[in-house]
């Protein structure tokens, strides 16, 4: 009986931790490319912009932003779709 409970649990906890790593590694990365992609952006800007926008709120949209879209992704749109792939397999 042991060895029937254990197995099943074991091969759920492995699918579980498995699918937590990639998906914290799909919203790295998708995290670390938004970041190149407003670098990149930022430093096309012209000067004067930088002379109108204050210092706080660029460092806000910069960090909290992408931040932001990386805990939805992680939270809500990457499970549900892990939950439609489930649905989908049975």
């Amino acid at each position: 009986l042991g060895l029937f409970l254990f197995i099943p649990f074991t091969l759920w906890l492995s699918f579980e931790l498995s699918a937590a790593f990639f998906r914290n590694l799909f919203a790295s990365e998708l995290e670390r490319s938004l970041r190149q992609q407003l670098l990149d952006r930022l430093l096309r800007l012209p000067i004067p912009y930088f002379d109108r926008v204050k210092r706080g709120v660029l460092a806000t949209h910069l960090s909290d932003d992408v931040e932001k879209v990386r805990e939805m992704l992680a939270d809500s749109i990457i499970p549900l779709l892990g939950n439609i792939f489930l649905v989908g397999t049975v």
